[in-house]
């Protein structure tokens, strides 16, 4: 599909969408897909070889993607990629983007990630049908090493199987457990290589002068490891309670530098895939949030109102404070200061309970609380928090992140916390946006007519410079309300990626031209990047095209904004295919106004397009595409003689 630039106005603004709060890119067919073209190699979208799941995972790292193909849909009746005689495996390939060269690794990979030019793999044995470490048996998962025009990979170490994620990266810095046995006090499992020096295998060591330790990676967030302890693994007590059975008891682990070791946060975490935030604010300084499941830590009241200041307890509940144990429960640390001196800057409690979501903005953080029982929590025992006359919410909850042992004091006014959405995207309804919070707010649970339609049927967008101050979430954008269909947030929190709802102010934005009409009706989301002005404002460019409401898949790198659309949505036939069946990816120059197409997409529910997060600046990019979307009857992108397939595309920037 051919790439095409529109240069657009802004439109006039209606009745309800003032210019200084909206810019919207207007974009018609003959200009967006047809005619035109450049010597530049920027956007080209090329086409790879292989088949892929919907979830495969891709990895880049400047101009190098790598991604796992899927041999049982590559090729008629399938292909096999790794010569293992078999067809049923995922086999780790990919391409040099700025020399379009495809390359197959050929092995069965479960994992993999760059740290520059070296691609370390997770491969299982058995899968591979290869005895990778020479014990003279194919029943080990291991770690290998390939770097491009390399003809094998090489053996790294065999891979612990007992951690939650196998390796981790961040920029040129990787980390994994090794199944190798530790002994000692100090130290641990875990091994870091960097690219630098890529054969060079580092112990990571620990605080821990009782003995080793094999902890579970379970994420990285802005170079901070995120790790779980085993207690019956280790058979001692790791976070204090009196037992040894507890097996998420949290650890971090600073990658951004080097010979950092493991520090034992010593509170339980309620399982593998609880929300955790870390928030860099030096070099190797971050604001951590986590929550801490009170049936594990001891079977603790966490939010007893009597442990914390008189002030703690919002007014509306006095009289209801929670008596079960079975609730997990927001805490912070201040990291640098923390690992300095942990007896004055110890883990803070803040005794909100806590779900889905942790975020943190202006020395700030906050959380979801259920008011009732959710997801196995009780809430804050059986109080109405937002005082709308049940206890069926889930509302936002925050408190200043105090220093050293200052009291905690969350913000508790009833006209202050409202009911949230659980707004698809990753924020549950909750984000993180430069240093404020913004959440969508479901009129209809919170029992609040916010835009004054008098409907109380909309999930609108608010937001907060939190501080001491009872400062009201603002919700009224200059002179427009906005509600929002799906909401994420960017790596470094510049940005949002948000669906806008044409239904909150009633009127159709994707009306379209006369040549290719769109619509008429007010159904439809709209991809909007929202930032905040300089003045404070926040405001919300976007494009006149709707996408698919749930899964737009928005993604904002490098100053443009990647969304996928939906052609029947949006009543118009983008790829002029004689349909409005197809998933589109388009882009968005956010300074300029211009948007473009920029490919056949996918109905997948994931980013519509993936880059190397952790660098501002991404060389390439790729994106799946679904062969049966494009053209009247699909097209064989991938060349394996049939049009059924997903496929890997790419450019670079």
């Amino acid at each position: 599909m051919q790439n095409h630039t529109v240069n657009t106005r802004a439109p006039r603004a209606s009745s309800f969408v003032p210019t200084v709060l909206f810019t919207f890119a207007a974009c018609g067919l003959a200009a967006c897909s047809a005619g035109g073209g450049s010597d530049s190699q920027s956007f080209i979208v090329r086409a790879t070889q292989w088949s892929v799941g919907g979830n495969t995972k891709i990895v880049t790292s400047g101009n190098l993607i790598a991604w796992v193909a899927d041999e049982a849909t590559t090729g008629a009746g399938g292909t096999d990629l790794n010569g293992d005689a078999d067809k049923t495996d995922g086999v780790a390939v990919g391409v040099v983007a700025n020399t379009q060269t495809q390359f197959n690794v050929g092995v069965a990979a479960q994992d993999l990630t760059w740290i520059g030019s070296q691609l370390f793999l997770v491969v299982s044995e058995t899968a591979d049908g290869e005895d990778w470490n020479g014990d003279l048996d194919t029943g080990d998962t291991v770690l290998l090493r390939w770097t491009v025009g390399a003809t094998t990979p090489t053996f790294v170490d065999e891979i612990d199987t007992a951690s939650s994620k196998k390796l981790v990266s961040f920029t040129t810095r990787l980390v994994y457990p090794t199944a190798d046995a530790v002994t000692g006090a100090n130290t641990s499992n875990l091994r870091t290589i960097d690219a630098a020096t890529p054969t060079v295998i580092t112990p990571v060591a620990t605080t821990d002068a009782g003995g080793s330790l094999r902890p579970s990676i379970l994420s990285q967030e802005e170079g901070l490891v995120f790790l779980a302890l085993n207690e019956s693994l280790e058979t001692r007590v790791l976070n204090g309670d009196g037992d040894s059975t507890d097996s998420f008891v949290l650890a971090l682990l600073d990658l951004r530098t080097a010979g950092a070791s493991v520090q034992n946060v010593g509170e339980a975490l309620p399982g593998t895939s609880a929300p955790v935030r870390a928030k860099l604010v030096a070099a190797a300084d971050w604001q951590v949030g986590f929550l801490v499941s009170e049936s594990a830590q001891g079977a603790a009241n966490l939010d007893d109102p009597t442990t914390f200041s008189p002030t703690w307890q919002p007014t509306q509940c006095i009289g209801q404070a929670d008596t079960d144990t079975n609730d997990n429960v927001l805490h912070y640390l201040r990291f640098a200061a923390w690992v300095s001196d942990p007896v004055s800057n110890p883990v803070r409690n803040t005794g909100l309970v806590g779900v889905d979501k942790i975020a943190i903005a202006n020395g700030y953080i906050a959380t979801i609380t259920p008011e009732s029982a959710s997801n196995g929590t009780l809430g804050e025992g059986t109080c109405d928090l937002n005082q709308d006359g049940d206890k069926n919410d889930r509302v936002v909850r925050w408190t200043q992140m105090s220093t050293g042992t200052t009291a905690i004091l969350p913000l508790n006014s009833a006209a202050n916390i409202h009911a949230l959405d659980d707004t698809p995207g990753g924020t549950h309804g909750l984000a993180e946006l430069q240093d404020r919070f913004v959440i969508v707010v479901d009129e209809a649970q919170d029992d609040l007519d916010l835009n004054g339609d008098t409907l109380k049927t909309f999930d609108l967008v608010g937001w907060l410079l939190p501080s001491t101050s009872t400062t009201p979430w603002q919700f009224l954008h200059t002179s427009a309300y906005v509600g929002a269909s799906w909401m994420n947030e960017t790596r470094d929190r510049g940005r949002l990626g948000l669906a806008l709802q044409e239904a909150v102010g009633g009127v159709s934005l994707n009306p379209g031209t006369t040549a290719n009409p769109g619509d008429n009706d007010l159904l439809d989301s709209i991809p909007t990047f929202p930032v905040f002005s300089g003045g404070g404002v926040l405001t919300f460019p976007g494009v006149k095209i709707a996408v698919d409401p749930g899964n737009p898949g928005i993604v904002v790198t490098r100053g443009l904004g990647y969304y996928r659309t939906s052609e029947n949505a949006d009543s118009r036939d983008w790829t002029g295919d004689g349909d409005e069946n197809d998933r589109v990816l388009f882009r968005f120059t956010i300074a300029r106004g211009t948007t473009n197409i920029n490919g056949t997409s996918n109905s997948v529910t994931r980013n519509s397009i993936d880059v190397d997060v952790d660098t501002g600046s991404p060389a390439c990019a790729a994106f799946l595409s679904d062969e049966s979307l494009q053209g009247a009857t699909g097209s064989d992108i991938n060349g394996d003689g049939d049009k059924t397939d997903l496929v890997v595309q790419y450019f670079v920037f």
